[in-house]
């Protein structure tokens, strides 16, 4: 096997589009390609409708938990709005205004809303988030974003862990450089801090899945989770866990997140090349 170290400013799942063209069936010797940036375009495209679409879930889970704390919530950008504020459904406005820069760092324009069926603690509570004139600010690009995400706690699983079912639909995010189109369905066990309710940091999930969508160069792809992510949200990467990328014109791409270390290291390989990315 090939090993070679690679250090990438992108997160990984981005990052391991930098070895599409060296893993075309007919080639018995891959090497790296001389375009990193023309190989990496369906991961790249994925990974920011994964970090686009896991930031909306983030700042709607986040009030969804705190419907009863509004004043904790708004203490500056975004303005947070619950009507009616005791009975169900629930609609919950995220309004991020013109321009707001959140607290994960992301610059944000519009708004989130999202419409709560019951208790968000309750089994069989749904949370349907749409977007209204949402846009993301991405390494200095504009972001439109459109789509429907739906969150439903499914309820505890025989380990006794809650469960919550994540499905994106027709999920559009455009800007100068073309649109890309993405769906995702998967399910988040909560296997730690389920009984620390308001406080998110201590948080770990188990995330199983898919996705599929069209990169912006109108290439399809598919992405399979083939061992459950590890999320730590007190760590700010995945710790473990593999998937498998999927494109048009080249065979599966795996890339392995570890054995649980909290580290920025995963690695990517195809046939018998590997990368060792620096997230």
């Amino acid at each position: 096997m090939k090993t070679k170290k690679i250090i990438m400013g992108f997160i990984a799942v981005a990052a391991i589009g930098i070895i599409f063209n060296s893993c075309k069936k007919e080639n018995t010797n891959p090497k790296p390609p001389s375009d990193p940036q023309a190989s990496m375009k369906s991961a790249g495209d994925n990974a920011t409708a994964e970090s686009v679409f896991g930031g909306i879930f983030k700042q709607a889970d986040k009030a969804a938990r705190n419907t009863n704390k509004l004043k904790d919530l708004n203490t500056g950008c975004p303005t947070i709005t619950v009507n009616p504020i005791t009975s169900f459904p629930m609609t919950i406005t995220i309004d991020f205004g013109s321009s707001c820069t959140c607290d994960d760092g992301k610059i944000r324009s519009g708004k989130i809303i999202a419409v709560l069926s019951a208790p968000y603690i309750d089994s069989a509570s749904v949370l349907t988030i749409t977007l209204d004139s949402y846009h993301e600010i991405i390494n200095g690009t504009d972001y439109s974003v459109q789509g429907t995400e739906t969150i439903t706690n499914i309820g505890h699983n025989q380990a006794g862990h809650r469960v919550f079912d994540v499905l994106v639909t027709n999920g559009v995010i455009s800007s100068v450089n073309g649109s890309i189109y993405w769906s995702s369905h998967r399910q988040n066990e909560w296997i730690q801090g389920d009984n620390t309710w308001f406080n998110v940091f201590d948080d770990i999930y188990l995330v199983t899945g898919s996705a599929d969508g069209t990169n912006s160069g109108g290439e399809t792809f598919e992405i399979n989770i083939t061992s459950p992510l590890r999320v730590e949200i007190g760590c700010g990467y995945i710790v473990s866990g593999t998937l498998e990328v999927i494109t048009q014109a080249n065979p599966p791409i795996i890339v392995d997140y570890g054995t649980g270390d909290c580290d920025n290291i995963a690695t990517a390989t195809c046939n018998g090349y590997t990368v060792i990315i620096y997230m």
